[in-house]
């Protein structure tokens, strides 16, 4: 019985094997003779078919059946055109273009612009593109929408068995877990990302969620989990020689090491952070750095230069037009060291109105809340 003269590939299982296998896409393209753009294609779904010699020749270089690698249903990878249609919608509506220029990020605007072009938009691909949103909607702190755009992108990974779609939106429900302060959630969540490293778009992802659980780790009271896995992140960002994700990753080490008094320690981390900060041109870290300086230069007694490089770092978040409440934490502490309550008290309630989605946030302006009136009712005493 002839065979036919092509197949419809099943690029869910033949991106999944390749990381399973770890193996790199030009090696693989030209053990089986064919170009690399050609594998690129099928990856991407731009093309769906697959000739029988390359079937067959893919089968034998991956190790798996001739079946494995086809579909006999185009319906479990393609989206409807209504699916398309939404798609595109959202990316307006989202306003991705005014979100992402400003923060350097290309490539990402890129491919959220080239997936909704195409004319059959792969399920997989529109699940990556949910998963987009998802980080653009948790970055301005709209934590349902975060939560909402995840959920679509899980759904679609596993319809599709598409382990990076899943990974992705599992980090996406973890950060927002954290956001919300669900840190179990979030924890668990994370640990199955790491767990999925081999199917994650590439080692950034990784370090993402091992810093991030570190942070939540540190939350917990649990430093030298949290220490661990900040070095590891930070490791893996320097191989990776991405300065400004090894900036954030010292800046949680700096946080770290300032909740456990460890100052000189804290301070060596964020001159780091700001280092590398300054080397990726990461603004908000720069200015993110001073702030955080700041608190350990009070911390110590160095009043005077901590207001320096606090009033220098709350006006380059002004710049940006950013909004955190830990700087009002911070702000608030300062002023207490100075003897300053009234501000200290105005900086905390102001600090309340930004931490209204975050518990977490919340909980620590209350505990320097509790300070503030400690002070307060010692000077009364006296």
């Amino acid at each position: 019985m002839p065979h036919p003269e092509s197949y419809l590939i099943n690029f869910t299982f033949l991106e999944n094997r390749l990381r399973e296998l770890g193996l790199k896409n030009w090696w693989v393209a030209e053990t089986i003779g064919v170009d690399r753009k050609t594998l690129t294609r099928w990856l991407t779904g731009q093309v769906k078919s697959i000739k029988h010699e390359n079937l067959v020749a893919l089968a034998q270089c991956l190790q798996c059946s001739h079946d494995e690698l086809i579909l006999k249903d185009e319906s479990l990878i393609t989206a409807s055109k209504e699916e398309q249609a939404i798609a595109a919608q959202l990316v307006v509506q989202e306003n991705l273009l005014a979100t992402l220029t400003p923060l350097g990020q290309w490539p990402l605007l890129e491919s959220i612009v080239k997936a909704t072009m195409q004319p059959n938009l792969p399920l997989p691909l529109m699940g990556k593109l949910y998963n987009l949103l998802s980080i653009c909607a948790w970055r301005q702190g709209q934590i349902d929408k975060a939560i909402g755009f995840a959920e679509k992108a899980l759904e679609i990974g596993n319809k599709t068995g598409h382990r990076n779609v899943i990974a992705g939106a599992k980090n996406n429900l973890a950060v927002t877990s954290s956001y919300q302060g669900r840190l179990d959630d979030a924890i668990r969540l994370y640990e199955e990302v790491i767990a999925e490293e081999k199917y994650l778009d590439d080692d950034r992802a990784v370090a993402a969620a091992l810093s991030n659980l570190g942070n939540d780790y540190l939350s917990k009271g649990d430093f030298e989990k949290s220490r661990k896995l900040q070095l590891r992140a930070i490791e893996k960002y320097t191989q990776m020689g991405l300065p400004t994700n090894i900036s954030i990753a010292y800046c949680g080490l700096g946080l770290l090491e300032t909740e456990v008094g460890n100052f000189a320690a804290a301070e060596q981390a964020l001159e780091k952070s700001l280092e590398y900060a300054d080397e990726g041109g990461y603004l908000r870290g720069m200015h993110a750095c001073n702030v955080y300086l700041a608190d350990v230069l009070a911390r110590t007694g160095r009043i005077v230069p901590a207001r320096r490089l606090l009033e220098d770092g709350l006006a380059g978040f002004k710049k940006l037009g950013l909004e955190e409440a830990l700087n009002y934490e911070i702000a608030a502490r300062l002023c207490r060291f100075e003897g300053n309550y009234d501000e200290a008290e105005r900086l905390l309630q102001e600090g309340f109105v930004h931490a209204s989605q975050y518990p977490l946030e919340q909980a620590k302006l209350r505990l320097e809340q509790a300070e503030l009136l400690k002070a307060q009712q010692s000077i009364n005493r006296n």
